[in-house]
């Protein structure tokens, strides 16, 4: 293999997966099961690397030759990993994601979140919420097919330590980084209709567990109210040592599914919804470059809701409390026609 291929290899991994030269060296020798002092000398183009080499880099760090040399330039490779189909619960689910965010909190990012959803990381901060939807995410997504979809029970998460100990940490997290984020007045409209559709088909153990539902997302929507109001997320995270900012957008004409891009000085990544909650995930420098340019368009045609714009913040959160007051409201009738009379 040519020397310049060798550098330009070790040159990807490093540029896209590490800060620090101490980790990028010590991993890629545990890797590859040599001494240290030989990766320097594969870096240095002085020891070649071999086709187990390459296949062994290639599957560890998404190594695509086409971006290497040049190939390909309308192909992206990207990462999926759940075409690995090791989510079978909650916690096969929430273990990478603790382990990407901590990650992504060395970098000292800023990222960027648009979505069609509320973030699914302020979900963590209501466990009862975050329940939820990992109980949707298991019938719709992770459940056997074999098997029928089963109702929710909020018991079986609310004495879990693991569950709750995992959230609180992805959460803690995410509420320390500054993000830059675009929504529009449809981000619970998804959640709601997840509620009712559970709730109307018997899939809820606690049939009033969709009203508590209903009244956590109200108290959701008035932390994201408060945060806007300083452009931080200290209403979420008082007893944090530091809390990030938060900078909201309202767009009302672009359609996007939720797409994450991580951008710092060292390290950019694109994070995109396939099949939500997974993700497929790019390293690709073109793809960034296009991810850059397309968020800056995006935010061009949004209005800013954070940082003192009171009107625009009131007039949206206005609108989508209204979603969820007659959503709650429909609960409630649902709940008194369909109620047993001998309770």
């Amino acid at each position: 293999m040519s020397d310049k291929l060798t550098a330009d290899i070790f040159s990807f991994i490093e540029k896209t997966h590490y800060v620090g030269k101490k980790d990028f060296i010590d991993d890629i020798a545990k890797l590859l099961n040599v001494q240290k002092s030989s990766v320097y000398k594969k870096i240095r183009g002085e020891s070649a690397l071999t086709p187990d080499d390459i296949a062994k880099l290639g599957k560890q760090y998404q190594l695509s030759l086409d971006d290497l040399l040049g190939l390909q330039q309308d192909r992206i490779y990207f990462d999926f990993p759940a075409l690995n189909g090791v989510v079978k619960n909650v916690m096969d689910y929430l273990n990478p994601i603790e382990f990407n965010i901590k990650r992504v909190q060395m970098i000292n990012p800023t990222i960027y979140y648009t979505s069609r959803e509320i973030p699914i990381f302020y979900y963590y901060t209501s466990p009862k919420l975050a329940a939820f939807k990992f109980h949707v995410f298991y019938n719709i997504n992770w459940r056997d097919e074999k098997f029928k979809m089963t109702s929710f029970q909020y018991t079986e998460y609310e004495t879990n330590a693991d569950y709750l100990q995992k959230i609180k940490s992805i959460s803690d997290t995410y509420l320390g980084l500054n993000s830059i984020e675009v929504w529009n007045i449809t981000v619970f409209d998804n959640t709601l209709n997840q509620i009712r559709y559970f709730l109307e088909s018997g899939l809820m153990s606690q049939p009033e567990e969709a009203l508590i539902l209903h009244d956590e997302i109200k108290k959701l929507i008035e932390k994201l109210q408060e945060a806007c109001d300083t452009n931080s997320k200290l209403p979420f995270a008082r007893k944090l040592k530091q809390a990030g900012e938060l900078t909201l957008y309202n767009n009302e004409i672009a359609f996007t599914g939720n797409l994450i891009y991580v951008k710092s000085e060292s390290i950019r990544t694109v994070y995109s919804t396939f099949d939500n909650p997974n993700f497929l995930n790019s390293f690709n420098p073109r793809l960034c470059d296009y991810t850059d340019k397309w968020l800056q368009r995006v935010i061009n045609n949004s209005i800013r809701i954070s940082g003192g714009n009171t009107r625009e913040k009131n007039i949206f959160f206005h609108k989508i409390l209204d979603k969820v007051e007659r959503s709650r409201k429909l609960t409630e009738s649902w709940l008194e026609n369909n109620s047993n009379p001998a309770d």
